[in-house]
């Protein structure tokens, strides 16, 4: 795979080592690749490098001629991506590089996610360090690891070579807005048994639910988008309601914590007198969703086709009710919402991430976030009640922090008198609904640097955790150019 046609050439240290970036296999957990590339690059330079037990890399770099002696700012990105694929796509995420392709003013990966999320913000901050040209203060390079799979990366990080008492996290998706609060989240994780019995011999059929838009789970959680887990169990109940019997085998769907499901499939199997009246019931409740579900979602469609997988057990009827009314009553969506802020900001919200049922053997993932954590205790009630109600367990996985805004920062203020400066206009200033590590970051550091000072920033990247994921390659000049210019603004 070489770069595609008219592949970004502005700035050049960016764009170039962006590309590296997406020739390194890197999903959560298995960044070797590219923390090798981190460390050519910091030998290059001759920086000095700290890496802790958990993987993270620091890179020191001391400041160009005449800011030797300027505050010392901390860059931070992870180095991890989220990696999912359009149905039909062939491709090894551990092994293939990303294939790329331009659709105007839009870098993209072919059915696949791209990582500029956060591959982008790490692409920068080597590009400060190469490009001779850029003067800028000690910089104290953070990649973490790990970030996308719930945060273990920075939760884990070691801060003991960190001295910085600014820090720039790269880690947003909206050009022309400044970030200075993100949510904190706790991801739960169900197992229950489900008894099971000898199929009845009716043939197997594979009804599925695909075409969502899908999605951040944070980011994209107030768009009013289709979960699939949700709307398959919609097929059942509404099948139920007329008279229609089918057996349960097996139900699949979703892919991680952090992505709105966007494809999900059930094994039944069912009477073939019955078959029209299941495609009516498909072919009803699809009309119907696509009468009031976002416009994303126009390409929703659920489908019923034979299947020949030999599935010899299904779920007992009382198990397959107890099933079905256990996905009915998950909670999922925003739950409330910011009214003090100039845009849409959720306090809280609940994701419905991923639903595995083999073999009578169940497995739910499910992601909270919140911005206060009291607001959060609600859900996890909830969460509680329904476990205990349908005699499945619940695991509370290690948690991260949020990050409260402070509109009066100064760093804030530095940041806003450089973009007034550069594009004669007013950034937004904005909280978002998604894990960022400043929060973890700024907690490891409170009793040694307590007035740590962060900023958030970022070039638009749209779909973020799906394979329609893409960078604005103008935004990406926009920030480089913003970028350079407030580590130049350190004295």
């Amino acid at each position: 795979m070489t770069k595609p046609t008219l592949y970004p050439k502005d700035p050049a240290h960016l764009w170039e080592h962006f590309y590296q970036i997406t020739r390194c296999p890197r999903p959560s957990r298995q960044e070797s690749a590219v923390r090798d590339y981190v460390l050519k690059i910091g030998a290059e330079v001759s920086a000095k490098t700290f890496e802790d037990s958990a993987g993270n890399i620091i890179l020191k770099v001391p400041g160009t001629k005449g800011l030797e002696k300027a505050p010392t700012l901390i860059l931070q990105n992870h180095l991890d991506m989220v990696c999912d694929k359009a149905l039909g796509k062939n491709i090894n995420f551990q092994t293939d590089p990303i294939d790329l392709k331009m659709e105007g003013e839009w870098l993209r990966a072919c059915d696949t996610t791209l990582g500029a999320d956060n591959g982008i913000g790490c692409a920068a901050a080597l590009a400060l360090i190469t490009d001779v040209e850029v003067a800028h203060p000690p910089l104290e390079l953070l990649f973490t690891v790990d970030e996308e799979t719930g945060l273990h990366g920075a939760n884990n990080l070691d801060v003991t070579n960190l001295t910085g008492e600014y820090m720039l996290n790269l880690d947003t998706e909206e050009w022309g807005s400044l970030y200075i609060g993100c949510a904190g989240g706790i991801d739960y994780q169900f197992e229950g048994k489900f008894s099971l019995e000898a199929a009845s011999g009716k043939k197997n059929y594979k009804l599925s639910v695909g075409g969502l838009k899908g999605g951040h789970s944070g980011i994209d959680i107030h768009c009013g988008r289709g979960n699939a887990l949700k709307i398959l169990t919609q097929v059942l109940l509404m099948a139920e309601r007329e008279k229609l019997s089918f057996d349960l085998l097996e139900f699949r769907g979703g892919r991680a914590h952090n992505i709105i499901p966007r494809d999900a499939y059930v094994m039944i199997a069912i009477d073939e007198s019955d078959l029209k009246k299941w495609h009516k019931v498909a072919q009803d409740l699809q009309k119907s969703l696509l009468s009031f579900l976002s416009e994303d979602d126009a390409k929703l469609e659920i489908s019923l086709d034979a299947d020949k997988a030999l599935i010899p057990q299904r779920l007992t009827t009382k198990d397959k009710q107890r099933f079905l009314n256990l996905m009915s009553l998950f909670p999922h969506g925003a739950y409330s919402y910011n009214w003090q802020s100039t845009g849409v900001l959720v306090n809280h919200s609940s994701n419905f991430a991923q639903v595995l049922l083999v073999d009578g053997q169940l497995f739910i993932q499910k992601s909270v976030r919140y911005t206060e954590l009291r607001e959060a205790k609600e859900l996890e009630f909830k969460l509680q009640s329904l476990a205990q109600e349908f005699g499945i367990t619940m695991k509370m996985e290690v948690g991260y922090p949020s990050w409260r805004p402070n509109f009066k920062d100064e760093f804030l203020a530095q940041v806003i008198a450089v973009y007034k400066r550069i594009f004669a206009d007013t950034p937004h200033v904005k909280a978002i609904h998604a894990g960022l590590e400043c929060g973890i970051i700024k907690e490891k550091l409170a009793k040694k640097t307590p007035n740590l000072k962060i900023v958030s920033m970022g070039p638009t990247i749209t779909n973020a955790h799906s394979p329609t994921e893409g960078v604005h390659v103008p935004s990406v000049t926009s920030f480089w150019k913003l970028l350079v210019n407030v580590v130049g603004s350190f004295k």
